[in-house]
């Protein structure tokens, strides 16, 4: 009887830990930054992307916990991989040669007057 509960115990420890880096791998594929802090600038240098001078891998996440204001996302080199979910912009730009890959999720909006090509 002891040696079933120690077994049950062990097989539901490896089960929460399997969980554990399940979300940690998920959280290192990409950088979630807050536009509410401020205007957003992706850049590259030394073949590391940056996000207002903080280095990050994978994709980047928009968010937005202030929907009252509306800051500006700037693309200024390569190509970057980018999800806005909810996310108020007042202006996306985008310089020439720079690549953005867009992906919007919630009540985000893009218009013909946020986007602009090359005029950085």
């Amino acid at each position: 009887m002891k040696t079933k509960r120690i077994i049950c115990i062990l097989l539901t420890l490896t089960m929460i830990i399997g969980l554990l880096q399940i979300t940690v791998s998920a959280t290192e594929q990409g950088y979630i930054v807050d536009i509410a802090s401020g205007d957003i600038t992706l850049t590259e240098t030394d073949d590391s992307k940056y996000a207002n001078g903080t280095a990050y891998e994978g994709a980047i996440t928009i968010t937005d916990s202030d929907t009252t204001v509306a800051n500006v996302l700037t693309i200024e080199s390569v190509e970057h991989n980018v999800t806005i979910s909810s996310v108020t912009v007042k202006q996306i730009s985008v310089a020439a040669g720079a690549k953005l890959n867009l992906t919007l999720k919630g009540e985000s909006t893009i218009t013909p007057d946020t986007i602009g090509f090359g005029r950085i």
